[in-house]
């Protein structure tokens, strides 16, 4: 789960750079969405053991 914050904290420094070179904003929005999808794939597994 840490792995998956420090992805979107990354991607958000990133995109902030986007200030200065439109080209990090992309980058950075990409790997904010790269976070977000292995957030939602974590709770997914997370739903799924406490069902078990």
């Amino acid at each position: 789960m840490m792995a998956v914050l420090l992805v979107i904290a990354l991607g958000m420094g990133i995109g902030a750079l986007g200030l200065l070179r439109e080209d990090l904003y992309v980058v950075g929005a990409v790997m904010v969405f790269i976070g977000l999808v292995g957030l939602v794939v974590r709770a997914v597994e997370w739903l799924r053991w406490l069902r078990q």
